[in-house]
């Protein structure tokens, strides 16, 4: 989040650097304002019924940090607080569109800029395939997994985030048109992936080799807390830009991916007919592990 503010927020930027300058007792420099601005955001990522969201007190904790005197304080909380707006109008998601859209055409109107207007001249990550909206997917997704019990499943409230179910060959965007899959299919069934495993209890040798995506998934269902980081907000983009790529072809790909699959497990069985033959085949722990595992599969 500090970096996007970084990135994004400049204008801001100055402007709480002003502040700072008129109020604060303490000497800050832009990297302390970024910093502000970027947990302030972060703050909006998350649910706001979030606990662990800090919307009701990182104004006055930054502000006493920084020695701030009351006027400062009153301004920054505006600041803060018209970040809301920002955000909302920048990546909006489930009801808000609906309930922005007065405010979003009157902005547009205005200034010329509509939503997903960040990272303008970033083409995979920025525009109708903003990766700052797959971040609040993400993070607003994290407080859902922190509150299902471990035991229990994720089902998803259907055609909150868009159409339901989601069909291959209307997505023209990453943004709303596929807000829908990952919401209420990708992420929950990842949570049942990661939380019980592929194998079950087994781990697969050298994950972090074949499998890097489970890897950093598994890492965000273990602490989905955790401001969401890049690595993760990639992994999950990237996934999203393939989809979308692919969704003129997607019964091509599906019919494909199980002839695959199929002639996969043809061959499994044939060379478990020749293993039966071998005569360590039926004392070999090693052979009745793989066995099992691939029965799994």
């Amino acid at each position: 989040y500090r970096l996007l503010a970084t990135l994004v927020l400049p204008d801001i930027t100055r402007h709480v650097m002003e502040v700072l300058r008129e109020h604060a007792s303490k000497h800050c420099d832009e990297r302390a304002a970024s910093c502000f601005l970027g947990d302030s955001m972060e703050c909006y990522f998350r649910n706001l019924s979030d606990d662990l969201n800090r919307k009701d007190v990182i104004v006055q904790e930054f502000c006493t940090k920084q020695g701030v005197n009351e006027a400062g304080t009153a301004e920054l909380q505006k600041v803060f607080e018209g970040l809301h707006h920002v955000v909302s109008l920048e990546v909006p998601i489930g009801a808000e569109i609906s309930m922005n859209s007065g405010i979003a055409s009157l902005y547009r109107r205005v200034s010329g800029l509509s939503s997903h207007s960040w990272l303008p001249k970033c083409h995979f990550i920025g525009g109708d395939r903003s990766i700052d909206h797959t971040i609040r997917l993400l993070q607003t997704f994290g407080d859902v997994v922190r509150n299902t019990p471990q035991d229990r499943q994720i089902v998803a409230k259907r055609g909150f985030f868009g159409p339901s179910p989601w069909r291959s060959g209307r997505s023209r965007k990453i943004h709303n048109d596929l807000d829908e899959l990952l919401m209420s299919d990708i992420l929950p069934a990842w949570v049942v992936m990661c939380r019980k495993g592929i194998l079950g209890t087994s781990k697969l040798p050298r994950e972090n080799e074949i499998c890097p995506l489970l890897v950093q998934l598994r890492a965000y269902v273990e602490n989905p807390g955790k401001p969401i980081d890049w690595s993760t907000s990639f992994a999950v983009h990237a996934l999203l830009t393939a989809i979308l790529e692919t969704d003129g072809i997607f019964d091509s790909i599906i019919n494909i991916s199980k002839e695959v699959f199929d002639n996969y497990f043809e061959q499994v069985k044939h060379a478990a007919k020749i293993a039966q033959r071998e005569k360590d085949t039926h004392t070999s722990r090693a052979s009745a592990h793989n066995m099992i595992a691939i029965s799994f599969l």
